[in-house]
């Protein structure tokens, strides 16, 4: 086996080890109980790298920051080839960093960050109104 192809099969295993990682965090955080990793390659199109987290594309990477924005476009093409119009990201592990979520930098891009901030503020007026009708119906 020549070097390069064992640097080829050493980069996968990290990279496997950390989509299993990313998984196992986002289980225990409780967020995505079902959260695991894909896998190994050939995979289906339009799969990121983590499955059971809802309509999201989640790449996770070991690549060095330099190399992040092919990620990203691994990510949105993965997006679209997916069809479902979710969100997409990147995820990359913070050095010494103790398990958890807050060991990995999450890279969105910046229209779609913008629009999962502007969902949350409209999902939690909605709620807030619900609330509100709720109290409201309860006194009457």
């Amino acid at each position: 086996m020549t070097d390069r192809a064992k640097l080829g099969r050493s980069s996968q295993r990290r990279g496997q080890a950390a989509q299993r990682e990313a998984a196992a965090d986002l289980r225990a955080s409780g967020l995505y109980p079902d959260a695991d990793h894909v896998g190994t390659w050939p995979r289906r199109e339009g799969v990121g790298d983590l499955t059971g987290v809802g309509d999201v594309t989640a790449e996770v990477t070991i690549r060095p920051w330099a190399e992040i924005e092919a990620k990203m476009a691994q990510a949105e093409w993965t997006a679209g080839v997916g069809g479902h119009g979710g969100p997409w990201f990147v995820m990359k592990r913070r050095r010494d960093q103790p398990a958890g979520l807050g060991r990995w930098w999450v890279v969105f891009r910046g229209d779609v960050a913008w629009e999962l901030l502007a969902r949350t503020a409209r999902l939690e007026e909605d709620e807030a109104a619900l609330l509100q009708e709720i109290f409201w119906l309860q006194k009457s």
